[in-house]
């Protein structure tokens, strides 16, 4: 009955209409379980090809709702947001001794606020002062200003002193290295030993402190009154009884020396001169996989692979980038500036009216060295649409992956294989490591991703998404709020920006189209693929990969269900997969799965181990077992990977990041004793970047009891 459910009920809909939804219930009643979840996939299918105003879809809607009342629902992951949050600039470390988060939360404080508003105590948010990155990194500077017609007819005018280096890259011929004993100043090695992430101390000050708290105190009450539609007067006794709060914690520590003045390690003239020595020298840009740590490339050789990557320097032009000859920097800014206003309706900021740049960073980790090219730039002229797209996608496919998790639910088979993190894969692991069932295990890698896409496809591929999204709902409009999070509407927003499904389908057409960058005085665009480094390219990349691989299994669940379940523990992190007992059907079948222009290697050779995201994987009698992988171990130097205790950071955010990090080995190590031995040679590190004992161990023990370790 099952198979032919949607026939009968087409049929009584033609026939018999007034008895029809009495029919759906009778025939349903005595279905078996067995057969409701493949019968809610057949009505899903179903309901998926038709036109969103079919006349006819609330039968199928209640037959679903009655096969969901036997089946049952998914569990869904409860997170709980906070409904109100204070953000407080972190001016310096006094603000850890005055401890606002236990001001707000003292009870005499919130007996202060409108008795209907106290159960929504403010949670205090820090924004954290700048760190040395933009102090220490050149590359940007040397792409802008590199003259390329002057290289290109004598490469010497850029400084190589690679030829006797010990630093010089054996494969290349050029210095390409992360290691710090290349800097001869010690202070300044030192300070690069603490990564680019680094927030140099700024001078202890209460005076100061309790001004950036009062101020983050008043954003707050003006948003909290402007949310309930109340005075800010209402909020009068609760704001004087935190500034009296901090009085009294300011004057129990009267005796801390107020008056030592710190200054910045980058005023110190001999750091600032061997500083400028190095960046004349190299292009100092951030580590691929490791961005809290320095990598020093000779000038000469990032400028030649650059060029060589854009085919300037070649015979052959680039498959993938067009030199802009016939348009001017100044035409195409004021052409995007033009279009986005008529098009979008967005205008366009005087600081935002440049073009992206190109850089590359160096993978260290493989062998040879190979390089990731970015097309990036935090202001250009399609900077604001692009990060309104992005936040469109990533509402687009948390909305795609519920439904697709449900259909596996219900249908057995899985067409959903993104993957966020690693605890998608520990989660299956756990599973099979109960009924000892590990048989095989196979990773596998797209190779230039987004370069191969072509743009046809992506923008078919991605307006099917999209159409998939608004198909079906009551809400026509998606509009992006102040902070930059996209939310469903049914009208739309006079306060934000707000798009139609025609103008986000228009809009990922505009940015793929016009993906201008430039390097030097030279202009090009992107002609195939999606640049690398703009804001929704993780997305399109993952939905591009995700429309192919659920159309298959989709076709599979009809012509060969058995087979379709064989994909039950695959997972795809972008370009990243991993299959965990499919038999070896998905490195049969991935070309059928795939375009024909993405190109997919395997990763490792025997089925038996392998490395996915941050996880070493290995069978072991019928289980797999987990490890921590970390890339940056095969750096070979020193690599920066958490925060140093004298950062300007809050001591709670310090402690609370290394508990993170035992956490996630505690979660990630099948065996005790690999686990012990991280977190002690963690320990180790940490002591050398300032933590205590007593506070390490006080933190690690809160976090375990918090998330029941002891017990596992």
């Amino acid at each position: 009955m099952a198979d032919n459910f949607i026939y009968i009920i087409n049929e009584s809909i033609r026939t018999n209409f007034r008895n029809t939804m009495n029919l759906i219930r009778v025939l349903l009643s005595s279905l078996k379980r067995s057969l409701c979840r493949k019968l809610y996939d057949s009505i899903t299918t179903f309901l998926s090809n038709k036109h969103e105003n079919y006349r006819f879809s609330q039968f199928f809607l209640a037959a679903l709702d009655i096969v969901k009342f036997k089946i049952g629902t998914p569990d869904k992951p409860s997170k709980k947001l906070p409904s109100n949050i204070c953000r407080i600039t972190f001016v310096n470390k006094a603000i850890d001794f005055i401890n606002p988060h236990r001001i707000l939360k003292n009870n005499d404080v919130v007996e202060d606020l409108p008795p209907h508003l106290r159960e929504e105590s403010p949670m205090i948010v820090y924004n954290l002062t700048k760190t040395t990155r933009s102090l220490i990194f050149n590359y940007k500077n040397f792409v802008q200003t590199l003259d390329v017609d002057a290289f290109l007819q004598d490469n010497s005018i850029l400084p190589c002193d690679c030829a006797n280096s010990p630093f010089k890259s054996d494969h290349h011929g050029h210095i390409i290295t992360g290691d710090l004993d290349i800097v001869q100043h010690d202070k300044l090695k030192l300070l690069l030993c603490k990564g680019p992430k680094y927030r140099e101390p700024k001078r202890f000050s209460f005076p100061e402190a309790k001004s950036s708290i009062l101020q983050g105190i008043d954003e707050c009450i003006s948003a909290w009154s402007n949310k309930h539609k109340i005075p800010i007067t209402y909020f009068k006794k609760w704001r004087e009884h935190i500034s009296l709060k901090i009085d009294d914690r300011i004057s129990s520590f009267n005796n801390y020396n107020n008056s030592l003045s710190i200054k910045s390690s980058f005023c110190d003239a001999d750091i600032k001169a061997s500083l400028t020595e190095l960046q004349n020298k190299f292009v100092m840009v951030p580590i691929d996989k490791a961005s809290n740590n320095v990598a020093f490339i000779c000038k000469r050789f990032y400028a030649s692979v650059i060029l060589q990557e854009l085919g300037v320097s070649a015979n052959e032009p680039s498959p993938t980038y067009e030199i802009i000859n016939d348009l001017s920097r100044d035409q195409i800014i004021a052409k995007h500036k033009l279009e986005l206003n008529n098009l979008f309706n967005l205008s366009i900021k005087d600081d935002m009216l440049t073009l992206p740049d190109i850089y590359w960073l160096p993978k260290l980790h493989k062998n040879p060295i190979k390089f990731r090219f970015i097309i990036a730039s935090k202001r250009c002229t399609t900077k604001r649409l692009s990060k309104d797209i992005s936040s469109i996608f990533t509402l687009m496919q948390k909305q795609i992956e519920s439904y697709h998790n449900k259909s596996h639910f219900y249908s057995g088979v899985k067409t959903n294989w993104i993957a966020h993190n690693r605890d998608y894969v520990l989660k299956s692991v756990k599973k099979s490591a109960i009924r000892r069932s590990a048989k095989r295990v196979s990773s596998f890698d797209f190779s230039t991703l987004y370069t191969n896409i072509p743009h046809d496809k992506l923008i078919n591929v991605l307006s099917e998404i999209i159409n998939f999204s608004f198909k079906g709902g009551t809400r026509s409009y998606i509009y992006v709020d102040r902070f930059g999070i996209a939310h469903w509407s049914t009208k739309k927003h006079h306060s934000y920006h707000s798009y139609t499904k025609e103008s986000i389908t228009l809009a990922v057409s505009y940015l793929i189209n016009n993906s201008y960058f430039s390097i030097g005085s030279r202009l090009f665009r992107q002609i195939i693929g999606i640049p690398m480094g703009s804001d929704p390219a993780p997305a399109f990349a993952n939905l591009f990969l995700f429309f192919y691989e659920s159309k298959w299994l989709d076709k599979m669940k009809k012509s060969n269900n058995v087979l379709a379940r064989k994909f039950g523990q695959v997972f795809r992190y972008i370009d990243d997969l991993l299959a965990l007992n499919d038999g070896g059907f998905f490195e049969l079948y991935h070309k059928d799965i795939y375009p024909p222009e993405l190109t997919l290697n395997k990763e490792n050779p025997d089925d038996q181990n392998t490395n996915f995201l941050d996880l070493h994987i290995t069978i072991e009698d019928g289980v797999f077992k987990t490890k921590l992988y970390d890339k940056r171990n095969n750096f070979g130097f020193h690599i920066t990977r958490l925060p140093y205790k004298t950062s300007n950071i809050p001591n709670k955010m310090f402690y609370t990041t290394i508990a993170a990090e035992c956490l996630r080995i505690c979660r990630s190590t099948y065996d005790l004793e690999p686990a012990i031995n991280s977190i002690k040679t963690l320990f180790l590190r940490m002591k050398l970047q300032g933590a205590e004992t007593d506070k390490f161990n006080n933190s690690i023990n809160r976090i375990f009891n918090e998330n029941n370790i002891y017990d596992k």
